[in-house]
């Protein structure tokens, strides 16, 4: 059997599908001894996640593009980094509209700030992605600031979720 998909992305498949989760929890190699835990050990790379999303949104699985937005939006919150080099790959592998898109832009623009955009390296971007961004800085006034990594864990991530699944529609109603 030949994999279109890279191993990760299909390792993460296939243990969501058997454990409703992406990774395996982290097990310390020897839990007498206290070890450092890293975002590594808890969360799947950044890169790994979109490519999951993509995954998932290709086939129409929208419980895990969901659930890599979770991993996603909580490895942000940890770290406070998200890579300009996903900008090309999401860019590259997402529609006009995908929720993956209005999560980087959200991301970006409410907390990197436009200081930082106009430095990130224009190889990392795109047209699309650059007009997007000068469409919201336009529009948007900046006065209260940039968001913190306090107030990005507040925030509803349901937001970018699907739930066009079978009963997204009446749970996404319930939230009201």
């Amino acid at each position: 059997m030949e994999l279109e998909e890279e191993i990760d992305v299909f390792d993460a498949f296939y243990c969501w599908l058997y454990t409703s989760q992406l990774k395996d929890a982290f097990i310390p190699q020897d839990p007498t001894v206290p070890q450092p835990i890293s975002a590594d050990d808890i969360y799947l790379s950044t890169i790994t996640l979109c490519k999951i999303w993509v995954f998932a949104d290709f086939r129409g699985i929208p419980a895990l593009g969901n659930a890599a937005m979770n991993m996603l939006h909580e490895r942000i919150a940890a770290t406070w980094v998200i890579p300009s080099s996903l900008i090309k790959y999401v860019y590259g592998n997402t529609t006009k509209g995908s929720k993956l898109r209005e999560f980087l832009l959200y991301f970006f623009t409410r907390s990197v700030g436009v200081d930082r955009i106009l430095e990130l390296n224009p190889e990392h971007l795109t047209v699309e992605y650059t007009l997007e961004i000068l469409a919201i800085v336009a529009k948007t006034k900046y006065s209260r600031g940039l968001m913190m990594p306090e107030e990005w864990t507040k925030i509803d991530r349901c937001q970018w979720h699907d739930h066009s699944g079978p009963g997204g529609k009446i749970r996404l109603e319930n939230r009201k």
